[in-house]
């Protein structure tokens, strides 16, 4: 693989800096676990995605589905065919997830292997699948075969048809039979460059796409686009203006309070984060002062939407406004194994599809490194001050809100702690 001179030189610089402040793992901590995944959970293991909806924790694993209750209940799992990744989006209803694997790898440590990079200059992507089943009992609806051989990103499911990217183009497929619509999407955007770039875009994680008034948004590359439920390509831009480029979607995009934010790593600027319309059109353009990395995860909670880069966690208000702006001082805030991005040149992309941060209107929760392993570093939801570092010991590979409880995810388990009060 390509060596990555940004993250490795300025992650050096980064921890240089504790003298200057910012957060160290100052107050160690032990989890507290409340419940635990059924051992069943591994029959589908390796742990590749979760998604919480409707009280339950959907899982996808490179052998199957799950539903778990809130206490780590299975509530029931099946079996599919193999793939190195299964990624899983989920509803009242219906459970979608897509699927694919990379040639040469080996199953039993592909996920490990996809997740840190080391996927070769141009990675090979083969089967690539995406199906529905029953949120109700994980019964099969239908599985079919992408149409194009490339990576996926996570399903959004929407009132018609579920919504997958594969960066090149965006897809739609019937709620009912599995139909496949496709529309361009960054394919036109690359352009000319597609030849230079092809290595970088093909290790690229492919961004989520979300569902906001009955239309379909997505970011990748340096595209923005908006599709309707059939399909159809709405909006395809590059850019708001001269000033305000979409040079690297590396977050995003999610809705927030009317509206949709998305992140932005520029190759040698600050990151920028965008709130706009549905139309879309720019709201609100604000930066990060991390000229390190770029944002890599996005959560909310009922007052700020909060983004973290590699080093720095900050929170916005709906109009932009910066509420706090939290940053790593001795390694309180670099990143977990599976967190953040990577960079292949001066491009960036994440790490995973985990999010592994997380909030409440309380707490903030966000993988970093410790030890030998991750911690869970917890921030004071209302001004971003360091709370304490619980010292999870494992590589963690997402976290999700459930109740009063954080699902911590590793690929073997998922644990539950309970979330601060």
């Amino acid at each position: 693989m390509n060596s990555i001179p940004r993250l490795i030189g300025t992650a050096v610089l980064a921890l240089s800096l504790a003298a200057c402040g910012g957060i160290k793992h100052s107050i160690i901590t032990q989890p507290n676990y409340v419940g635990r995944s059924e051992d069943q959970v591994q029959r589908i293991s390796p742990i590749t995605s979760v998604r919480e909806a409707n009280g339950k924790l959907y899982v996808g694993g490179q052998k199957g589905l799950a539903a778990l209750d809130g206490a780590g209940k299975v509530l029931w799992v099946v079996d599919l065919p193999q793939a190195l990744v299964r990624l899983v989006d989920a509803n009242d209803k219906y459970v979608a997830w897509t699927s694919y694997d990379i040639t040469g790898l080996d199953q039993a440590e592909g996920a490990k292997s996809f997740f840190l990079g080391h996927l070769g200059d141009e990675p090979k992507y083969a089967n690539a699948t995406v199906g529905l089943a029953s949120a109700t009992d994980g019964k099969t609806l239908w599985s079919v075969k992408s149409s194009e051989t490339s990576a996926l990103s996570p399903p959004a499911i929407s009132s018609a048809s579920v919504g997958v990217s594969n960066g090149m183009k965006f897809a739609v497929y019937s709620l009912e039979s599995g139909a496949e619509t496709q529309s361009p999407f960054a394919e036109e955007i690359a352009g000319s460059s597609w030849s230079i770039a092809k290595g970088m875009i093909a290790q690229a994680t492919r961004n989520r796409p979300v569902v906001w008034k009955d239309h379909y948004y997505a970011g990748f590359f340096a595209a923005l686009a908006k599709f309707d439920l059939k399909g159809k390509s709405l909006f395809n831009k590059t850019n708001f203006g001269l000033f305000s480029p979409f040079e690297d979607i590396t977050a995003g995009p999610v809705v927030f309070k009317e509206k949709l934010i998305f992140g932005v790593t520029p190759t040698q600027k600050r990151p920028t984060i965008f709130g706009t319309t549905e139309e879309p059109d720019k709201d609100w353009k604000e930066y990060i002062d991390d000229e390190l990395s770029g944002p890599g995860s996005i959560a909310a909670n009922s007052n700020n939407i909060i983004i973290a880069t590699n080093f720095h966690v900050t929170a916005f208000n709906e109009k932009g406004s910066e509420k706090w702006d939290a940053k790593n001082g001795g390694g309180g805030l670099y990143p977990g194994a599976y967190r953040g991005l990577r960079f292949v040149g001066n491009f960036g992309t994440r790490k995973s599809h985990g999010n592994l941060l997380a909030a409440t209107d309380k707490h903030v929760y966000i993988t970093s490194a410790y030890d030998k392993g991750d911690a869970i570093t917890v921030l004071d939801a209302t001004n971003g001050q360091y709370v304490e570092s619980i010292n999870v010991n494992e590589p963690i590979i997402d976290l999700a809100v459930l109740g009063n409880k954080l699902a911590v995810v590793e690929f073997d388990k998922i644990q539950f702690i309970p979330v601060k009060e």
